[in-house]
Parts: structure tokens; sequence; C-alpha cells
């Protein structure tokens, strides 16, 4: 597009090179854009604090993942050693209890990160797209020789 020239700008009392009005920001829309901004931010902050106590709450549950292997580590040689029955069933009773608690720990922990599975879709999708990419390539490499 043309740009006008003095002769043929439609508003001669405006002098050359000054802005018009339409081009000065309107304090409006500035107030407006601060208050969308603000409220943004402070949605973000949101976020980010729930993320740290999500995060704190996974590092608790696999503290206490990582305590009930190694309680599981210690029970099962002393089951194995112990010939007295009384404490065979009650060693047995609590490794059994033990694992339970462990598997609802494992459902808690992957409950809580679901990022894991977001990037096993994103691994697929590479995998699957990269190789049809793949032998596109080689599919043209051959048809064009």
């Amino acid at each position: 597009m043309p740009r006008p020239t003095p002769e043929s700008d439609p508003n001669p009392s405006t002098p050359p090179g000054s802005t018009t009005d339409a081009a000065a920001p309107d304090p409006s829309d500035l107030l407006e854009f601060c208050q969308t901004f603000g409220a943004e931010l402070t949605a973000l902050e949101t976020s980010v604090a729930d993320l740290r106590d999500r995060f704190g709450r996974s590092q608790v549950l696999w503290e206490r993942r990582q305590g009930g292997d190694q309680r599981i580590e210690t029970i099962r040689p002393a089951l194995a050693a112990t010939r007295d029955r009384e404490r065979r069933q009650q060693l047995a009773a609590e490794l059994k209890h033990l694992q339970r608690e462990q598997q609802r720990l494992d459902l808690a922990l992957l409950e809580r990160l679901p990022i894991e599975a977001a990037l096993r879709e994103w691994f697929w999708q590479a995998v699957r797209f990269g190789g049809l990419g793949l032998l596109a390539g080689w599919l043209l490499g051959r048809w064009g020789s």
C-alpha cells in the first residue's frame, strides 16, 4: 500500500511526521491489560504453589515407599531363617501387609505423576510419525533414483 503524501492526506491539519490519536495507547486498554496480566500472574503463582505442594506430597509417598522396600528386605531373610511357627506367621503377615501398602503407594504415586504417561504418549507419537517419515523418505529416495 502506498504511503499517503501530504497532498493526498485526508487530514491536512496533522503535521507530517506526527502521530495521530489512533496510534496513542488508550489508558483504559492499558488498565485492562494490567488487570488481565495481574490475574494471569496470580493464577500462575497459584498453579506453581499447587505443583510444589503436589511434589512435596509425592516426595513423602516416595520416601514411605522406599522405607517399605527396606523393611521388606529385612523381613524376607528373617522369615527364611526363623523356625518358630508363631514368629513366621507374624513376619508373613507383616510382609503381606507391607506388600499391600507398597501397591497402594505405587498407585498413589502413579496418580500424582501423570507426566510419565504424557511423555510415554509423546514418545510413541514421535516413533510412529518419525518412522513414517523415514519410510516416506526412503520410498521417495528410491522413486527419485
